[in-house]
């Protein structure tokens, strides 16, 4: 029971962040928004802990020692929902501008491990094993894919209010102005 407390007040205090650094604008000029290689690590490492131990929480709370299955679904699903809110409330902290949906379009990503499918002839003991490896695979993604999508977001905002950079990303639009890619630049001046 005391670590779904802890998950409980971790999960409200990340609101309560989220909620608070939303409404803060930010300054176009600002060259914390630029990619950081620094804050995407400690983005990663931010989601891990965060999200895996409200996993963990969900699922110690949950598990009544016989059938746990509906437990550790519950216990991904808190960790789908924590860690991508953990890796914008660190990367808005350290001075990124990306955005909360892009961020759970990055961990949306962590979810392709699922899309491979079994063996038709897979006993349901190889399923288990199948699911759980796809399990801990997305587990590891989650946080990296989050914090990536974050960062990609961030630099293309910085992007926009800096044109003349030597190397950036520029977000491509379609004739209605909605951002359909990004791509590469690279400019210099003999």
């Amino acid at each position: 029971m005391h670590a779904h407390r802890i998950a409980t007040i971790t999960a409200f205090a990340l609101a309560a962040h989220a909620s608070t650094a939303a409404a803060q604008p930010r300054d176009a000029s600002d060259d914390h928004a630029r990619f950081s290689g620094g804050r995407l690590v400690a983005e990663i490492l931010a989601g891990a802990v965060v999200g895996s131990a409200v996993a963990y929480g969900t699922y110690e709370s949950l598990c009544d020692g016989h059938d746990c299955l509906g437990a550790g679904l519950a216990g991904f699903g808190a960790n789908f929902a924590v860690t991508p809110l953990a890796v914008w409330g660190v990367g808005r902290w350290m001075g990124g501008d990306g955005t909360l949906g892009m961020t759970y379009l990055g961990a949306s990503t962590a979810l392709a491990p699922f899309s491979a499918p079994g063996s038709p002839d897979e006993s349901p003991s190889d399923t288990i094993d199948r699911i759980n490896v796809e399990f801990a695979i997305s587990t590891l993604l989650l946080p990296v894919t989050s914090s990536l999508f974050f960062e990609l977001s961030s630099h293309v905002r910085w992007k926009e209010a800096h044109p003349d950079a030597a190397f950036a990303i520029a977000p491509v639009r379609d004739r209605h102005g909605a951002t359909t890619g990004a791509i590469a630049e690279l400019s210099f001046s003999f």
